[in-house]
């Protein structure tokens, strides 16, 4: 396990010692062995036309291959052509890269960005990689990706921004993918997490949320207008999840995030502006955040039932959707896209979708005020479920902070906890029930497991807890097929008792936070 250093006045032929560094990061990416680290210096490196970041070898379990700027140095490599790449573990052929960890680097106009094919646990953290070379030489439709069987990577604290093309009157490009959408099968995309970061600006989309098992959380997701063409800003929507086979894309989890700012895409071949489009089964979608959306906050819908995957048994719960649908042009008007969510519904493909304890504020919902959820035709879904949503005709929800002109820059700028005359307050409902008979231990039948995740073996399990209880349990196994739920610590229960995540009070909170009457909401934004 050997440590070296990179510096813009060192040279190759040098040992690479703090004292004598290397010059260019080449000399890294073929030296670099198992369990071996480098810093980078403060500094520039430019004129990159091939791979940046590109290790020769693979880390192993426990020896992992570290690139890194050294303590709190800024660190910046910058694209100089079509074929640049920024982070490239691309191994779809050659050694795998596995066990590569890359953190506190800077990446600035790469035509591609951060691939990751085939490998497995490896760590892209603290990064930003940003813009490219060369906007009308799109050498691919994906700037950052992790799929053809990548596992068990983690991304966190990065920033993603600015890859993809409004030309010719078409939208090109998606900034970030987990698995791959046009795969017919095999891709086996799983157990990645993606969280802490900020996805800007991409052009058909920004976040591709595919494969299984997946988790996508606490991430800021926006595509406000930014990318000109022929004397006009265009942006489009938040995030999409389809794939060509059920068996590919399902069960993910999309939870914590931040989804605003969708685009104006009115005179371009797609629809755009909203948060985002869910064309996947089983996945839970809880305590996110649409606001600012052009038209609605998200659409469920199945495109070319058998060609591509159904879209049914997804549990989209304990969300806000605010201030969608205010947008004037042609195109939009006449659809009435202007909404919370939007259903395209079919007997078979999407079906069964679960919408709970979800708050809708403030969006301009053309069709009527409590019409915030509709389908496609206008009319109010009846194969999907609809529970204890607080709907735009209700009362306002009593937000903390929601005042000042929208800053797409600022991720923090307004406050959805509840203020303590919340109507929302106690409001929710139970995500399910025990069906067990009465009795006590470590493991129960629920009426629907869907609800919950046990961490697939990459995060901490849900965290639950049972009606008028205030003990909680940490969920350690969910058997969908069975409903059955194991819990780390013995519960007590009678047969009918609700369950939900934990909550105060008598009953669940609707939206994304659970009020606190001993840290009161004010107090909390002021601790933000």
């Amino acid at each position: 396990m050997a440590t070296y250093y990179v510096a813009t006045d060192g040279d190759d032929e040098a040992d690479g010692a703090i004292g004598t560094p290397w010059a260019t990061v080449g000399k890294a990416n073929t030296t670099l062995a198992a369990g071996d680290t480098v810093y980078f210096r403060a500094g520039t490196h430019s004129g990159f036309t091939g791979s940046c970041l590109d290790p020769a070898n693979t880390g192993t379990s426990g020896n992992v291959i570290t690139y890194s700027g050294y303590e709190d140095e800024v660190v910046t490599f910058q694209g100089g052509g079509n074929s640049c790449f920024a982070i490239d573990l691309d191994s779809e052929s050659g050694t795998i890269r596995s066990y590569i960890k890359v953190t506190k680097l800077n990446f600035t106009n790469f035509n591609k960005h951060m691939w990751i094919r085939r490998g497995s646990h490896n760590e892209i953290s603290y990064c930003s990689i940003v813009g490219m070379y060369n906007d009308a030489a799109l050498p691919e439709w994906i700037g950052s990706v992790m799929y053809r069987n990548a596992t068990y990577n983690w991304v966190h604290h990065c920033t993603f921004s600015d890859f993809g093309s409004f030309i010719d009157n078409s939208d090109n490009g998606v900034l970030f993918e987990i698995g791959n959408d046009d795969v017919a099968t095999g891709d086996d995309t799983h157990h990645n997490i993606v969280e802490d970061c900020v996805f800007a600006h991409g052009g058909h989309h920004v976040v591709s949320i595919d494969g299984y098992n997946n988790v996508f959380r606490n991430n800021y997701v926006h595509n406000e207008e930014w990318s000109l063409w022929d004397g006009t800003l265009y942006g489009n929507r938040g995030i999409f999840s389809v794939g060509k086979t059920d068996s590919d894309v399902y069960r993910n989890l999309i939870e914590g995030n931040r989804i605003a700012f969708g685009g104006d895409t009115s005179e371009l071949d797609q629809v755009g502006g909203s948060g985002g489009t869910i064309a996947s089964s089983y996945n839970i979608i809880r305590k996110n955040i649409f606001d600012h959306t052009p038209l609605y906050g998200l659409r469920f819908v199945t495109y070319s039932p058998g060609s591509y995957t159904s879209c049914k048994y997804n549990y989209i719960y304990n969300n806000v959707v605010w201030y969608a649908g205010y947008i004037e042009t042609a195109k939009f008007v006449a659809n009435d896209w202007r909404h919370g969510f939007n259903i395209t519904e079919t007997d078979t493909y999407t079906v069964g979708n679960v919408f709970k304890n979800n708050i809708f504020f403030d969006n301009r919902c053309i069709l009527g005020d409590e019409l915030s959820i509709i389908e496609e035709d206008g009319s109010l879904p009846d194969i999907q479920v609809m529970v204890s949503n607080h709907l735009d005709n209700a009362a306002d929800p009593q937000f903390v902070y929601i005042a000042g002109t929208p800053d797409p820059d600022d991720q923090d700028q307004f406050n959805l906890r509840l203020q303590s005359g919340s109507p929302c307050i106690n409001n929710g409902a139970f995500l399910t029930t025990i069906t067990s008979e009465t009795g006590s231990g470590t493991s129960f039948v629920v009426d629907d497991a869907g609800y919950f995740m046990d961490g697939w073996g990459i995060i901490d399990g849900d965290t639950i807890q049972l009606e008028g209880q205030t003990v909680t349990a940490v969920i350690t196994g969910v058997d969908y097929d069975t409903n059955t739920i194991t819990v780390d610590t013995s519960l007590s229960w009678t047969q009918g008792i609700g369950v939900a995540l934990p909550y105060m009070g008598s009953a669940p909170d609707q939206g994304v936070y659970e009020y606190d009457s001993v840290t009161p909401a004010k107090l909390v934004m002021l601790l933000l």
